[in-house]
């Protein structure tokens, strides 16, 4: 189904001078509430869902379109959102710019991990006096195609299509010699 027009649901205000485009859902769960402030640019298909308190778009943001917004926070005025942005309980400063495809606010990914900070501790922290750094191993290159024939020959085992396409290329290239 394609919205032409904005679907509020819920207490939801919007001042005179914002402008919502084609397909934008508001929607403010019970007890919450939905405040876009004047000069406000909401872009195409983008999402409002307030939940937990109180959802505020500052004067003048431009929010791109697709931008998802869930929870309860702040966009401050005049900030930029890129399109198909995703906030979870905003709180975006004043004049910030969020670049498309950002992901704000995800608590699942929590940098305090322990695992995770011992992991970056290590390698910031001063190594002992007779320690001597030494690069991580680096991951092996993927083969081409070229590669992985070789080495299949090379091992003694027969390369499927490799005599066919040895027998076409004699024909192709009759002057061509055996290595």
């Amino acid at each position: 189904m394609l919205l032409t027009q904005p679907r509020p649901a819920g207490e939801v205000y919007v001042a005179a001078g914002a402008h919502l485009a084609a397909g934008v859902i508001l929607y403010a769960q019970a007890g919450s509430r939905i405040e876009i402030h004047s000069g406000a640019d909401i872009g195409e298909n983008c999402i409002l869902h307030a939940c937990r308190g109180s959802l505020v778009i500052g004067a003048g943001v431009s929010l791109g379109s697709r931008v998802l917004i869930v929870g309860a926070g702040t966009v401050g005025a005049k900030a930029a959102i890129g399109e198909r942005s995703t906030l979870i309980d905003p709180d975006i400063a004043s004049q910030t710019v969020v670049p498309p495809g950002s992901l704000i606010g995800d608590r699942s990914r929590r940098v305090d991990d322990p695992v995770l900070y011992q992991s970056l501790t290590a390698t910031a922290a001063t190594p002992a006096k007779d320690a001597e750094l030494t690069e991580p191993p680096r991951p092996a290159q993927p083969l081409s195609p070229t590669q992985q024939v070789q080495r299949q020959a090379s091992n003694g085992r027969p390369v499927p299509g490799h005599a066919s396409l040895q027998q076409l290329l004699r024909k192709i290239y009759p002057h061509r010699s055996e290595t």
